[in-house]
């Protein structure tokens, strides 16, 4: 015999009940538990106000109401916080894999080849973050791949005239290294494709 059960919703009541206390300000409830603890805890009689019988009568009352207010209270920050800390947590972790990524590019700095150094070289010496140049020659090819260069967001371009840029942590860190990078000219610097 198959069973159809299916799940039963809770009465109307209790659902019109957590909605409206759900709609209660957290501030509300920090002010109701400040009041209970005050009235348990101030000293009596108080501006001629003598809070013995209330605490003789209602303390227990009070007591279970300021816990829960104070609950409720901490409930409804630790859910407004939460979504801060969790988009916190995702930024700093994805800064650190950025920070990653951008150590293993930067790597690369110490194996270029003789015509890669020039390209860089060349730039540094213009002071010029951005090149066209023809899309098929090797040098700039392998700086794209190492990602010492990347093509420029643009669709104006023909094969024979990609424009290529260099990344903002790239270029910080050859400024740093630019006594590494000096140009110095030959009759043959390797940059002739450049010009094509």
């Amino acid at each position: 015999m198959a069973d159809d059960s299916k799940p039963i919703a809770p009465p109307d009541w209790i659902s019109k009940t957590l909605a409206t206390v759900d709609a209660i300000s957290g501030y509300t409830y920090v002010a109701l538990a400040v009041a209970a603890g005050l009235i348990l805890f101030l000293p009596s009689p108080l501006a001629g106000i003598d809070l013995g019988p209330i605490r003789k009568d209602w303390g227990g009352w009070i007591v279970v109401g300021m816990i829960a207010f104070a609950l409720l209270a901490v409930a409804r920050v630790a859910r407004t916080i939460h979504p801060v800390i969790a988009n916190a947590r995702i930024a700093r972790s994805d800064r650190r894999a950025r920070t990653m990524r951008q150590a293993d590019v930067l790597k690369h700095l110490d194996t270029l080849s003789v015509d890669e150094r020039i390209i860089l070289a060349r730039c540094l010496a213009n002071n010029e973050r951005s090149i066209i140049s023809n899309y098929l020659n090797g040098p700039l090819t392998m700086l794209v791949t190492k990602g010492l260069f990347q093509m420029a967001p643009t669709r104006l371009f023909t094969p024979m005239k990609m424009p290529y840029v260099i990344p903002d942590f790239v270029w910080a860190a050859l400024q740093k290294r630019k006594v590494e990078f000096r140009l110095k000219e030959t009759r043959n610097d390797g940059t002739g494709w450049m010009r094509r």
